[in-house]
């Protein structure tokens, strides 16, 4: 729900955990919408979903910077419209205010926009991102390693950022397994931001390999340890594993 108090909540508890950074979505309510299909909105439900920031900002000041995410739902104008809201507010970025498929909107969102564009958690080739960045389309880019293919094709795309001075943020909705690979990669890029976590509603998610949470005072601690130097907890991931099923119908 867009209420003031529970995203001022929300971003005081990860203050608390010793984060510099939070993220929130800009989602329209479906009750909001006339079908699932709509990208363009008119300025009353613009100023709704960007509503929550102006109070979150008043709260934490300039202790830690503020990101929101589109997840792609825009159109152009739309786009630019949140944009504007977002701007009054010093927000950090603004990712993925349109569908990635299409270089040329993500463009000029890119180049009308007063807040700087992160995207690139749906691509998964390098090939992509290099259309992305020499496309001028984006500012930042947002890499999923496990989606992209590993460690090795995420420090190639890390390579082409570089080159043209694009700073990297990683996406990651990952066990720690996942985040702890993610940590590695991080570790080896000059201009890195941060790494994307997702679980901090999951009690259970530290108790998922045998050296317990990795994240301590809002930094991933790398193990010195061969590999990722993390085990798997097999008996709790099983306990939360998901039916296989489940699984296929939702991709």
């Amino acid at each position: 729900a867009y209420n003031v108090e529970n995203y001022i909540k929300r971003a005081r508890e990860a203050m608390d955990m010793g984060f510099k950074y939070i993220k929130f979505d800009v989602d329209v309510p479906e009750e909001m919408m006339e079908t699932e299909f709509d990208r363009t909105f008119g300025i009353r439900i613009v100023k709704f979903v960007t509503s929550f920031i102006g109070g979150v900002r008043e709260s934490v000041k300039y202790d830690v910077d503020i990101m929101i995410d589109g997840h792609w739902a825009f159109s152009i104008p739309t786009a630019l419209a949140i944009a504007k809201e977002l701007a009054k507010y010093d927000v950090f970025w603004f990712e993925d205010p349109v569908p990635p498929e299409n270089i040329n909107a993500m463009r000029e969102v890119r180049l009308k926009s007063l807040v700087p564009i992160a995207t690139g958690e749906k691509l998964y080739r390098l090939a992509q991102f290099r259309e992305l960045i020499e496309g001028g389309a984006t500012d930042i880019i947002h890499p999923d390693v496990q989606r992209l293919g590993g460690l090795l094709e995420a420090k190639k795309v890390a390579y082409l950022a570089e080159e043209y001075y694009v700073p990297i943020a990683i996406h990651n909705i990952s066990s720690p397994i996942g985040t702890m690979a993610n940590a590695h990669v991080a570790a080896t890029i000059g201009d890195f931001i941060a790494i994307e976590w997702h679980a901090i509603d999951l009690p259970w998610w530290p108790d998922m390999i045998k050296e317990g949470m990795i994240i301590k005072n809002g930094h991933v601690e790398l193990q010195r340890k061969p590999g990722l130097g993390v085990e798997l907890n097999e008996r709790i991931a099983a306990e939360h594993a998901k039916d296989p099923n489940e699984v296929k119908e939702f991709l």
